[in-house]
């Protein structure tokens, strides 16, 4: 099973870093943001626990975003292409024809529980946003959906 979800990106919401030194940093307020996201709602986080957790200042977070909303959009951005690449590659072509449907539908619903789980903090945030965002909330469902034909098709092609 591949999936591909992509979405469009808002070039006036985050900026995206062109030096390593930039990658660091986004990646650090990123971390940062999902860790505290595990244990609080996004109303609930401040963007000053957000800096203060990366070690980073509030002019950095805005070097990169225009708010908390467009953290949560890369944040979105950056669970799309995790699961695309990861689901993608769970099982190798020529091992997939080894396997019985069994086996087949455990990895790949393992391999799912398990991006779930390390993402927590993140999806939980997602999932909140879209109660207010009608945009978000297509994509979920459009994600959602493709998630299931793609198991379906995997399933079917077994």
């Amino acid at each position: 099973m591949i999936l591909r979800c992509t979405m469009p990106t808002d070039s006036e919401l985050i900026q995206s870093p062109k030096q390593k030194r930039s990658e660091e940093t986004l990646r650090k307020m990123v971390k940062a943001a999902a860790k505290i996201l595990e244990k609080k709602s996004l109303a609930e986080t401040s963007l000053a626990e957000i800096v203060q957790a990366a070690g980073l200042t509030v002019g950095a977070f805005y070097a990169r975003f225009r708010n908390k909303e467009a953290l949560i959009l890369h944040m979105e951005q950056m669970l799309y292409e995790g699961f695309d690449s990861s689901m993608g590659s769970v099982i190798a072509d020529d091992e997939r024809k080894t396997l019985t449907l069994r086996e087949l539908i455990r990895a790949e619903f393992e391999q799912a529980a398990r991006l779930y789980s390390e993402n927590r903090g993140p999806i939980r945030a997602i999932i909140e946003h879209a109660k207010t965002d009608a945009k978000l909330q297509r994509r979920l469902n459009k994600f959602n959906a493709k998630v299931m034909n793609d198991a379906l098709e995997a399933i079917l092609d077994s």
